[in-house]
Parts: C-alpha cells; sequence; structure tokens
C-alpha cells in the first residue's frame, strides 16, 4: 500500500490473458475480472452469460480487499462472424492474498 496526497492507495496489476478464439475452457484467479467482446459473433459464458459484439462484462471489484475469484470459465461462440474474447484479470497488491492465488490454496 502507498500514499498518495496523504490517501492510502492500493496497488495492483492487470495480466491480459491471451485472447480466446475457440470454444474451451480457462482459469481466472485474480479480484476481479472484465470480459471484452471485440469479435463479431456471440460470447456465451459458462453456458449461461452472453456478450453480444463490443460488449463486456465484468466480475468481483468489490471494496473488499479479500475478494477474489479463483474460477474455472467455459466460453462459446454463437453466431457467425469472427471469435475473439478479450480477457483482463485484475489483482491487488497484497502480499497474503498473492500467496493464496499463487498456490492455488
Amino acid at each position: 500500500m502507498m500514499k498518495i496526497d496523504g490517501k492510502e492507495v492500493f496497488q495492483g496489476s492487470v495480466h491480459i490473458q491471451k485472447p480466446r478464439t475457440e470454444t474451451g475452457t480457462f482459469l481466472v484467479q485474480g479480484n476481479g475480472v472484465v470480459f471484452q467482446n471485440v469479435g463479431t459473433s456471440t460470447v456465451v459464458l459458462n453456458r449461461w452469460w452472453t456478450i453480444p459484439p463490443r460488449g463486456s462484462i465484468q466480475f468481483g471489484f468489490s471494496s473488499s480487499l479479500v475478494s477474489m475469484i479463483s474460477q474455472e470459465f467455459h466460453v462459446s461462440f454463437s453466431g457467425p462472424g469472427t471469435n475473439r474474447l478479450e480477457i483482463a484479470v485484475m489483482r491487488i497488491a497484497n502480499n497474503k492474498l498473492s500467496h493464496y492465488i499463487e498456490k492455488d490454496v
């Protein structure tokens, strides 16, 4: 944690995962995640959430520093067009939390 203008600010990082262009599963571990559909087909996450072309959805990002996502997501694509899902995972710089994320605890 650092201070800017006397206020505590939490440092973090954003990891951009490899874009998904095919049906499959992938693991997300962090404090929050943003899925952005930059293709022209519709993205379907976990056979439930749909993301239209140029749309996005996010999970996590609560005000709690211990809120964490560790989940496998299934992605598929629906309809004609280009398949491309971009994924950004955010992690707060917290040594104790990072230990659990890195160790898959």
